[in-house]
């Protein structure tokens, strides 16, 4: 069965970020207080989006992963997110931070290269598509190829892709995050191969598996680096 993720996106409101790592990292213990959370993963935007983007990307976000859909419901109403809902509301997180984003969605699939970037520091970048209409086994068997064929070659340690849980055949979000051999020093990374999802024409050239959806567009997209992993 695919991993249930539940992605948070949130920003800091009062600049203070030595402070948001101290919440973030009380925060995620209290929420592991839940047996069927397994593993949280915190990233923080690796560049300022250009003035006026009206797509601009979440400052940071955390990925909470779960063996099942059931479990993730579990969770919703336990003790442990309970507490940590009543910390937030009475602590520093009040006033420090804020959350701009929550959604649910399937990993649809994750691989990790032997290329050196899997154990170095490399920055990781993130997309966030909506998709058009398509069939949904088809459209996540695409997604897998197309990333797969497309990144062949290209510097990529670390791959994952998913899918909305609440994604059908009229369409629904799609999620990339991927681990690349630029430096995290890098002040203005390049994107990830702007427009890999597009164009019939490299659908066609490609020989890609699975059915492309009828549209796809981007949400957002950055580049971010990976602070912290907590795991048991």
């Amino acid at each position: 069965m695919n991993t249930f993720v539940n992605l948070v996106a949130t920003r800091c409101k009062n600049g203070d970020h030595a402070s948001l790592f101290r919440w973030y990292n009380d925060h995620v213990h209290i929420l592991m207080g839940f047996d069927g959370l397994q593993r949280a993963a915190l990233y923080r935007r690796a560049a300022e989006p250009p003035a006026g983007d009206t797509t601009a990307a979440p400052e940071y976000f955390c990925v909470y992963d779960f063996a099942s859909q059931a479990d993730f419901m579990a969770f919703e109403v336990g003790d442990a997110r309970e507490q940590a809902r009543q910390i937030l509301l009475g602590g520093w997180g009040k006033d420090g931070i804020e959350i701009t984003q929550r959604t649910q969605f399937w990993r649809l699939g994750a691989r990790m290269t032997t290329s050196a970037v899997a154990a170095g520091d490399g920055l990781w970048q993130v997309q966030s598509l909506h998709l058009g209409a398509g069939p949904v086994p088809g459209v996540a068997r695409w997604l897998g190829d197309r990333l797969h064929r497309v990144l062949a070659g290209h510097d990529v340690g670390h791959l994952a892709w998913h899918r909305a849980v609440d994604a059908n055949d009229a369409g629904g979000d799609a999620l990339v995050i991927a681990q690349t051999g630029v430096p995290a020093s890098v002040p203005s990374p390049p994107a990830l191969l702007p427009g890999w999802w597009q164009g019939d024409g490299d659908n066609a050239r490609l020989n890609a598996w699975g059915h492309a959806p009828a549209t796809a567009a981007i949400a957002w997209q950055a580049p971010y680096r990976q602070l912290f992993v907590w795991g048991r």
